[in-house]
């Protein structure tokens, strides 16, 4: 029952951060293939195309040889298509 109750708790925090549209510090995190790292605790990213605020629980796309983040999938094949000379 601890270990439920430790769950339902995290759950709960991830909920209020959900809920908390103030990102107010910025990250610094080390991109890795499936994973990544804080260099520094923050709240969000920014888009490396963008700049739009991603907050750290949703961030999902990303290009580990750039050390680039993106804010949705649509500016990731963007970024990718811009990289690999392809057009339309």
């Amino acid at each position: 029952w601890l270990l439920k109750l430790s769950l339902v708790f995290c759950n709960q925090i991830y909920q209020l951060r959900r809920m908390n549209k103030d990102l107010n510090e910025l990250a610094e995190i080390v991109l890795e293939h499936g994973q990544f790292k804080f260099k520094k605790l923050g709240d969000y990213v920014e888009c490396s195309v963008s700049n739009q605020k991603i907050p750290i629980e949703e961030l999902k796309y990303w290009n580990v040889d750039l050390q680039e983040v993106y804010a949705s999938p649509a500016i990731a094949m963007q970024r990718y298509k811009e990289l690999n000379d392809i057009k339309d």
